[in-house]
């Protein structure tokens, strides 16, 4: 019974995509108003504050040097493409009135929850700009890493997870060093992570979690969800891929720990309900895109998937094969059948790796 903003990246057809209300992505109407809600601030701002580009302002030679006396650029009016859209989505979530789009005369109704995915990495991230109140039901996660971006985030898992750890902000709620055991109530519970990850890599995001901590006597901890303890292997999942599992244990246990701290009455149903519900709701989850299959025409299928490291790409084959009427054989099914790739690569990726994956089938 919730109501939830989504801001996530990147899109497939129409940018609107990336900023989404109870799953479903905003009108174009209201992108457009909060576009510019949020462009006229940024540009009145503009017109009193130094060092930015506003012709409206008078520079003095001290605003526009660095620590070494270098001169610098002056600062853009408006931010870059993904900053601008992290503005505009959490202007609409702040805004939008659910209660107006059932009758614009009922208690006003604001969005319930947020879900931000960052877009690269996190410590520098756009999306990391947020600050929490300590009783703010919060909770972070990480997923898998695996070297990509490594032109920003480094070039080791360890250095990428330093930067990703850096959503784990601060001011949590905190649990006793001593507490050694994992026992500790859910709502102390607000930093996540996937068991795919290396320990060395866990070990760096238990760091982060507690490298402005200040206090030697409590320890902000890292829960690490394991695969198979609530989302059961047997379900069938909206989201294809056996890797998917691993994805939907982390995002019940964010979900769980959030729900608690909010203390939502779906926690005191009956155990089965609770569990009946949760793998509807992992049934009914779609994300276009990812591990989805098209059915073009009658005889044109269209297996469609992104990845950006060898590993995820290995996934994604891992998927294809499970689902592709293609065996490798030459019986007279495989020879009746075409097949075509469509592969495409970013300028930042080696695509040579990922290419030779792709041999296997």
């Amino acid at each position: 019974g919730l109501s939830t903003g989504l801001f996530s990246s990147p899109h497939l057809v129409t940018v609107r995509e990336r900023i989404r209300l109870n799953g479903l992505p905003i009108t174009s109407s209201e992108f457009a108003k909060a576009y510019f809600a949020v462009r006229k601030s940024l540009e009145a701002a503009a017109a009193v504050t130094p060092n930015t580009a506003s012709p409206q302002h008078q520079y003095s030679s001290e605003e526009l040097v660095d620590e070494n006396g270098e001169e610098l650029p002056p600062l853009p009016i408006l931010p870059g493409y993904f900053r601008m859209l992290t503005l505009v989505a959490l202007y609409v979530f702040r805004h939008h009135d659910f209660s107006e789009d059932i009758d614009p005369n009922s208690i006003s109704k604001p969005v319930d929850v947020i879900i931000l995915e960052v877009g690269m990495g996190g410590r520098y991230d756009a999306t990391n700009v947020l600050d929490f109140h300590p009783t703010m039901p919060t909770v972070c996660g990480v997923t898998l890493i695996d070297l990509d971006h490594v032109r920003v985030l480094g070039n080791t898992k360890e250095q990428i997870a330093w930067e990703k750890g850096g959503i784990f902000l601060p001011n949590k709620v905190l649990r006793p060093s001593s507490d050694q055991n994992n026992s500790f109530p859910a709502a102390q519970q607000r930093f996540f992570t996937a068991d795919s990850n290396t320990q060395s890599v866990i070990s760096v995001l238990e760091q982060c979690a507690n490298e402005q901590n200040g206090n030697d006597n409590y320890k902000n901890v890292v829960h690490i969800s394991k695969r198979g303890t609530n989302v059961d292997p047997s379900w069938t999942l909206g989201l294809s891929g056996h890797h998917q599992y691993g994805n939907a244990e982390l995002a019940y246990a964010m979900c769980h720990a959030l729900m608690e701290q909010m203390g939502n009455t779906f926690l005191v149903a009956a155990k089965t309900a609770k569990r009946k519900s949760l793998q509807q709701a992992l049934y009914d989850t779609s994300w276009p895109g990812r591990c989805q299959t098209v059915a073009f025409t009658p005889h044109i299928t269209l297996r469609c998937d992104g990845a950006h490291t060898p590993q995820s790409m290995a996934a994604g084959l891992e998927w294809f094969s499970s689902v592709s009427r293609y065996t490798g054989s030459n019986d007279t099914n495989d020879c009746d059948l075409k097949r075509i790739l469509i592969f495409n690569s970013s300028h930042e990726r080696n695509p040579v790796p990922l290419v030779q994956l792709l041999q296997s089938i």
